[in-house]
């Protein structure tokens, strides 16, 4: 092991001598030998006491052994502790899984949780020392430490530096995270948890002919030729900022696109983002699993996005520098949803190379708002309904409050024991619109009903 190197203070400097006056005359003691083989007793014990130490002896045959340390963040745990024990399996020979308690006096088992990685849950150690030899780098020890409960975990590596080195043994596992780890083509949020996306299609949701085409051409179909793009030396990044009013389908959307597009797809809401820094880290981490998706929902809520009030926000120049800074942002494809363009910063929301693209969500026409309430009506049971009024009745309303006309109906339909009908309809329309008015009055918007839906 790799000893410390320490300057000589006060307390360092050579001892004197005691000095013993007896009968028989004086006795002089060698002070500094006396304190060797004191110290020296001291520290067999400690050697004795200590089976860590013994094992890690024994191990490396009294050979050199070095020792680092890496720390393992509690957001990173679960998938960098998945990547190691999958290179371990990979690479070495385990010779013992151990742990030791009670000052390192007794041997006891290891210690294991379970991570979820939302395809499978896996029991991986969190606690312990693996032994274990490699066929190029010999010997090595692994140590895993938890030093918080959420699994912050501290990994010590010994190993012959003759050999390998630290980075080299690490490396492996980086690697391995790259190319096979647990988070390739998974969707997971800003913290790597993963998330539930509702399976959907674009034969589940309303979107208008010429926005999917654009849909298409700009994420789905450039994440599927993105190794063409690259040939070319042409950018392989791509900014999409989808804008609308709230209910139109803009969620929706990116959860279809998260559905039917082959790569990894991280999902940002502001709650996830809770420090200056993350912004970098999750873009850092999209381009090491690329192609991949940054989904971004309500980027308006995120805070510091315009300059116009409070002047320049680090979270603002950390967005601009993900999306177009110095080192590029190859294979990233960055999709944001807003209800308010008009708050994020020019800078941010109208610059090619940041966001290249902005697709309008507006609110359905005639044609699609009958889409809309012929699509919901297959979903309950109803007899021959005539749309044309409802069609007219619903101008001004977002898809999500046409379809809950469509969910009033049916609820007053269980009520009356009935079908959907013309006149249950009619009746949940009604119901709907004055809910919509209440809530337009609420926010200070007093127009007549009539003079809204006209």
């Amino acid at each position: 092991m790799v000893g410390n190197t320490y300057s000589m203070s006060e307390s360092d400097k050579p001892m004197k001598n005691i000095l013993i006056t007896s009968s028989f005359g004086e006795i002089e003691l060698p002070t500094e030998d006396i304190y060797d083989f004191i110290n020296t007793c001291m520290i067999k014990k400690q050697e004795n006491d200590n089976k860590v130490y013994t094992e890690m002896k024994n191990f490396f045959d009294d050979s050199r052994y070095e020792t680092q340390f890496h720390a393992i963040s509690p957001h990173e745990s679960g998938a960098m502790l998945k990547c190691l024990f999958s290179v371990i399996d990979r690479d070495y020979k385990v010779v013992r899984t151990t742990d030791f308690h009670y000052k390192n006096q007794v041997e006891i088992p290891p210690s294991y949780h379970e991570f979820d990685f939302g395809h499978e849950k896996n029991s991986l150690m969190v606690k312990g020392y693996i032994f274990a030899e490699h066929p190029q780098w010999g010997k090595v020890i692994m140590h895993l430490s938890p030093f918080s409960d959420d699994f912050n975990i501290e990994l010590e590596v010994f190993f012959n530096p003759q050999v390998t080195s630290f980075k080299k043994i690490w490396g492996d596992v980086e690697d391995y995270f790259v190319t096979q780890g647990p988070l390739l083509k998974n969707k997971i949020d800003a913290k790597w948890k993963p998330i539930n996306v509702s399976k959907r299609d674009w034969q589940s949701i309303v979107v208008s002919d010429d926005n999917k085409k654009l849909i298409d051409r700009h994420i789905v179909s450039f994440i599927e030729y993105i190794d063409e793009y690259k040939k070319r030396g042409l950018p392989t990044s791509r900014g999409v900022l989808i804008t609308g009013p709230p209910g139109t389908g803009k969620t929706l959307c990116c959860e279809t696109i998260m559905n039917v597009v082959d790569c990894t797809a991280i999902y940002v809401t502001s709650d996830t983002i809770e420090h200056t820094g993350q912004i970098k880290e999750i873009y850092e981490l999209a381009r090491k699993l690329s192609p991949a998706l940054v989904v971004i929902e309500d980027i308006d809520t995120l805070g510091g996005l315009d300059r116009r009030e409070k002047g320049n926000h680090p979270l603002l120049g950390e967005f601009l520098n993900c999306l177009s800074g110095v080192g590029g942002n190859d294979g990233v494809i960055t999709i944001a949803t807003t209800n308010y363009p008009e708050n994020l910063d020019l800078a941010l929301a109208d610059r090619p190379g940041r966001f290249d693209l902005r697709i309008e969500f507006g609110l359905p026409d005639s044609n699609l708002r009958r889409y809309i309430l012929e699509k919901y009506l297959e979903e309950v049971e109803s007899e021959s309904i005539d749309l044309k009024k409802i069609v007219k009745g619903t101008e001004g309303m977002s898809g999500a409050y046409i379809r809950e006309v469509i969910m009033v109906a049916y609820m007053i339909s269980l009520e009356k024991k009935s079908i959907v009908s013309q006149e249950i309809l009619n009746e949940a329309l009604d119901t709907v619109k004055q809910l919509k008015n209440n809530i337009s009055i609420s926010y200070g918007i007093r127009k007549p009903l009539e003079d809204i839906y006209s």
